[in-house]
C-alpha cells in the first residue's frame, strides 16, 4: 500500500463520518430535535437556578437566627450579672446558667 493509497484510506473514511455527522445535524435541525435538547437544557438551568435561590434564602434564614441566638444569649447574660449584682438578690438564689446546645445535633 502506497502513500497516495493510505491518505485516500484515510480521507475517505474522516470525510464518510464527517458527512453522516452533516446528515445527522440536518435531520435533528428538521425535526426540531435541537430545539427540545435548548428546551430540556433552558429547562434545567431554570431549575437549577430556583435551587439556588431556596438554598440562599435558607442560608440567610439560619445565619438570621443564628445572629439572634447570639444577641439573645448575650442579653440573658447581661441579666444575669445584673441579677448577680443586685443588692437584693444572692447568686445561688438563681438557677444555673443554661449550657450553650452543640450546633452539630438538630
Amino acid at each position: 500500500m502506497t502513500i497516495e493509497d493510505l491518505v485516500k484510506l484515510i480521507i475517505a473514511i474522516t470525510s464518510g463520518g464527517l458527512l453522516v455527522k452533516i446528515l445527522d445535524w440536518v435531520r435533528d435541525a428538521r425535526q426540531g430535535h435541537l430545539q427540545k435538547r435548548r428546551a430540556e437544557v433552558d429547562a434545567a438551568i431554570a431549575e437549577r437556578d430556583k435551587a439556588r435561590v431556596e438554598r440562599d434564602v435558607a442560608i440567610a434564614r439560619v445565619g438570621w437566627l443564628e445572629r439572634w441566638v447570639r444577641i439573645l444569649e448575650e442579653a440573658l447574660a447581661l441579666a444575669r450579672r445584673r441579677f448577680i449584682d443586685a443588692p437584693c438578690t444572692d447568686p445561688d438564689e438563681l438557677d444555673p446558667y443554661p449550657s450553650r446546645p452543640d450546633r452539630d445535633t438538630s
